[in-house]
């Protein structure tokens, strides 16, 4: 039994190494990934187009449309209802160095995904990014939308996702996916538009044909 356990002893070792290695092949992959120029300038490119995007008002509990788009020109109020959807193009947490993504829980809690993983953050982006935006999709209802923000919720404590291009994964998130994914199995709607090609970044949430803005501060306003 002690000769197998010690036979065994260095091929685990190599094993752990090896799978070591590959982690850290991938993050490193996933950061030159988000930090190259051409990246950033994409961002700054979509930045620019929500900034110029008309902020509508939010939809009716059975997904049609008010009719008085003046209203929340007027008002631009942060919106606080599950399943909005949240943007920045600050960084976060030390991962995506172009934006960020979340979706409303609560009045008080979002749901997001950071370094550490899906977690629990607070819904307070009105005050701590100096840049943001919020969206409505098209085509559902707050109990559709609550369904989603729901979902985002149980996926709190999954790790996160440094394989950006691989949207298909459900056992690790990174912040847009995890949006895109909720919307996507639960209401089949697509949130993924060809600004990013497979990978999501977060602002293209607002640039896609199935949701629009409904509010922004700063440079997304």
């Amino acid at each position: 039994m002690k000769r197998s356990l010690l036979t065994l002893l260095p091929r685990l070792a190599v094993c752990v190494i090896a799978s070591l290695l590959a982690v850290s092949f991938e993050t490193a992959s996933a950061i030159e990934l988000v930090q190259g120029p051409s990246y950033e300038a994409e961002a700054q490119r979509l930045a620019q187009g929500i900034a110029e995007m008309e902020t509508l008002p939010d939809k009716k509990e059975d997904g049609s449309f008010l009719e008085d788009a003046g209203i929340a020109r007027a008002t631009n109020m942060y919106p606080t209802r599950k399943g909005i959807i949240l943007v920045t193009d600050v960084k976060v947490s030390g991962v995506v160095p172009t934006g960020h993504a979340a979706i409303v829980y609560s009045e008080d809690y979002c749901v997001e995904s950071v370094a550490e993983g899906v977690v629990l953050g607070r819904n307070n982006w009105y005050s701590q990014y100096k840049n943001c935006a919020a969206a409505a999709v098209k085509g559902t209802t707050f109990a559709q939308d609550e369904a989603v923000g729901n979902w985002c919720y149980r996926q709190i404590g999954k790790p996160y996702n440094w394989s950006y291009y691989d949207i298909s994964r459900r056992d690790a998130f990174y912040c847009a996916q995890l949006v895109w994914a909720g919307y996507k199995d639960l209401c089949g709607i697509d949130l993924n538009t060809s600004e990013a090609g497979a990978a999501i970044h977060p602002l293209e949430l607002l640039w896609s044909p199935n949701t629009y803005k409904v509010y922004g501060k700063g440079s997304l306003a």
